[in-house]
C-alpha cells in the first residue's frame, strides 16, 4: 500500500511542477498575446483565425495545469496551518475544488 500512495505523490508532485511552469511562462504570454491580438474588440486580428480544435486542447492544459498547482499549493498551505491531521478531509475539499474549476473551464471552452 506504500508503494501506491509513493508513486501518487511523485505523480502529484510532477503535474504541481508541470503546473508551475505553465503558471509562471504559458499564462502570462497567452494573456498578453491574446490581449495584444484581440485589441479588447471582438473584430480584433484573432477573430480572422480559423478555429483550430487544438487551441481547446492547449488552453485547457495552461488553465488546467495552473488550477492544478494553485490548489496543490493551497492544500499544503491548509497543512501548514495545522490541519495535516485531517489529510483526507482537506484532500476531498480541494479535489473537488479542483474538480470545479476544470469542469468550469471546460464548459467555457466549450462555449468557444
Amino acid at each position: 500500500m506504500k508503494s501506491k500512495e509513493a508513486l501518487f505523490e511523485a505523480i502529484d508532485w510532477g503535474i504541481f511542477s508541470i503546473g508551475g511552469v505553465i503558471a509562471s511562462f504559458l499564462l502570462p504570454a497567452n494573456i498578453i498575446i491574446t490581449l495584444v491580438l484581440l485589441k479588447p474588440i471582438p473584430d480584433g486580428l484573432l477573430s480572422s483565425f480559423p478555429v483550430i480544435p487544438l487551441t481547446d486542447l492547449y488552453l485547457f492544459l495552461v488553465l488546467g495545469g495552473a488550477a492544478w498547482h494553485a490548489i496543490h499549493r493551497i492544500r499544503f498551505i491548509l497543512f501548514g496551518f495545522g490541519l495535516s491531521h485531517h489529510r483526507g478531509i482537506v484532500r476531498a475539499i480541494t479535489t473537488i475544488a479542483l474538480a470545479l474549476i476544470l469542469g468550469w473551464a471546460f464548459e467555457v471552452l466549450l462555449l468557444l
